[in-house]
């Protein structure tokens, strides 16, 4: 794995959920049977 890369990616991860919630968009929980519960904001797609 790139360290660059990662870097890069990392403050995206982190800071895509508040960014959706700081524009109004809701978010939605749900489970899928091989994963964890999955957070998805309803209005762009984005997960978390």
């Amino acid at each position: 794995m790139n360290a660059v890369r990662v870097a890069l990616e990392l403050p995206v991860i982190v800071l895509g959920p508040v960014l959706c919630r700081l524009r109004g968009h809701r978010w939605h929980a749900w489970q899928h049977h091989a994963a964890p519960t999955l957070r998805i904001c309803i209005r762009c797609g984005r997960t978390s």
